[in-house]
C-alpha cells in the first residue's frame, strides 16, 4: 500500500472507512480470538494503533479489548514511534517479541510452540507452514496450506525486539533462525483490502518436491536443493543415519540434486 503513494494519498486509503469495517471485523472474529484461545496463557499482546484513527473506531477497538488484562494498547504518531516504543518497552527477565498484523492470526499451539525455545536467546524463531484464509459474507474461508520461510507472520525473537531484526524476507543473513516445522501455525488474510492486497493462491500442478515435503515435514524433514546456501541460521543438520532406509533416501535425495534435512531443536 506505502508503494508509489504520497503520505496523503497513503492515509486516504489506509483509513478508508470500508477497510476499516473490514479490518475490525476480520479482528473482531479471527486475530483476537486466535490470541485469546492460545492453550498456554504465557503472553501479553501489545496492539499500537495511530492516533489518526478516527475516535469511533478507537473507541471500538477499546471495547473489544477493555475486559482483556493480558491486552494492552498503545498510541503512536508514525512508525518510527512505533520502532522506538517496542524497542525500550521494560520487558520481563525472560521474553520473545511476536509479530502479528491485525488480520492474520495464529494456531491456538502458537505460544506453546515457541516456548519450547525459550533458552535460545537471540534466535529468531520462524514458522514456515500456515493456511491462507478469507472472510467473506462473514464466514471463514480457508485456503491452500503454504510454507513461506521467514514469513513476517509469526516471525519471533528470543529476548530481543523482533522488529530491530531487520526485513523478515532476509531476515536470514544476519540472524541465526530456527525454522519450526510444525504445520497450520498461522492464518494469513487474502483480500483486496489487506495492507498487500493479498489473493487467494491457486492450487497448483501437482508438484513431487512440494507432495514429498508436505508429508516428510509432519515427521521434521524438508528436502531442498544441494545448492541452497545453508549455514547456523537454519539450525538444521543434514541426516547421516547408519539405519538402512534413511541413507538410501539420502543417495537418492543426492543423485537428485537434493539434501534431506531435519529440525534441530537441541
Amino acid at each position: 500500500m506505502t508503494r508509489n503513494n504520497d503520505n496523503t494519498t497513503y492515509e486516504n486509503l489506509l483509513f478508508n472507512e470500508d477497510r476499516l469495517d473490514f479490518k475490525f471485523k476480520v479482528f473482531k472474529n479471527i486475530t483476537l480470538k486466535s490470541v485469546l484461545n492460545q492453550n498456554n496463557s504465557n503472553w501479553e499482546w501489545h496492539i499500537y494503533y495511530s492516533n489518526k484513527l478516527n475516535k469511533k473506531r478507537v473507541d471500538e477497538l477499546f471495547l473489544l479489548t477493555e475486559n482483556h488484562k493480558k491486552i494492552k494498547l498503545f498510541e503512536v504518531e508514525n512508525f518510527k514511534q512505533f520502532f522506538k516504543k517496542v524497542k525500550s518497552f521494560n520487558y520481563s527477565e525472560k521474553y520473545a517479541t511476536v509479530r502479528l498484523d491485525d488480520d492474520d492470526a495464529l494456531s491456538p499451539n502458537y505460544t506453546s510452540s515457541l516456548n519450547y525455545y525459550s533458552k535460545q536467546k537471540g534466535k529468531i524463531i520462524s514458522f514456515p507452514y500456515g493456511n491462507e484464509y478469507s472472510f467473506i459474507n462473514n464466514r471463514i474461508e480457508v485456503g491452500l496450506t503454504c510454507r513461506k520461510p521467514n514469513i513476517a507472520l509469526g516471525l519471533a525473537a528470543i529476548e530481543k525486539d523482533i522488529y530491530g531484526c531487520g526485513d523478515h524476507d532476509y531476515i536470514a543473513k544476519n540472524n541465526d533462525v530456527i525454522y519450526d516445522l510444525n504445520s497450520r501455525m498461522y492464518m494469513i488474510c487474502c483480500s483486496p483490502l489487506t495492507d498487500t492486497k493479498r489473493e487467494r493462491s491457486i492450487k497448483k500442478k501437482f508438484g513431487l518436491k512440494t507432495y514429498i515435503n508436505s508429508l516428510i515435514s509432519l515427521y521434521g524433514y524438508h528436502i531442498v536443493k544441494n545448492n541452497v546456501h545453508r549455514n547456523n541460521s537454519f539450525n538444521q543438520e543434514i541426516i547421516i543415519s547408519n539405519i538402512g532406509f534413511l541413507k538410501i533416501i539420502n543417495v537418492v535425495f543426492y543423485i537428485l540434486g537434493y539434501q534431506l534435512l531435519k529440525l534441530n531443536k537441541n
